[in-house]
């Protein structure tokens, strides 16, 4: 809480010189000030509390951080084919166009010959 220095001064009497009503009327509003402050700087400190430890509005992670998810197509970066573990092997071993092109012939005389019997 605030750190009051200052202690307000007793509740002033009738036959004192000073005006009594005035006198405490400010008192008064001076107490209430400080209490007030005191309780705004309660909630302060409960609102911080509730704030720490959370994540700051601009923040990154790792890749490595991420455990579920959709990545948007854009986050994904463009690899080398070298960096996919065992697809150029995999690659290697799938049929090229020109053996395609013999297959498909192959299948069309198959075909042909299955409708002539």
């Amino acid at each position: 809480m605030a750190d009051w220095n200052t202690t307000l001064p007793d509740t002033a009497v009738v036959g004192e010189e000073t005006h009594v009503e005035d006198h405490n009327a400010i008192v008064a509003a001076i107490a209430e000030a400080r209490s007030v402050v005191d309780a705004a700087e309660a909630t302060i400190a409960s609102l911080q509390g509730l704030l720490d430890g959370k994540a700051e509005s601009e923040h990154t992670h790792a890749a490595a951080d991420i455990t579920s998810g959709t990545l948007a197509a854009a986050r994904i970066p463009a690899l080398d084919i070298s960096k996919v573990t065992g697809l150029q092997a995999a690659l290697d071993g799938k049929a090229d166009d020109g053996d395609l092109t013999a297959l498909d012939t192959r299948v069309a005389a198959l075909e042909a010959a299955a409708g002539g019997a």
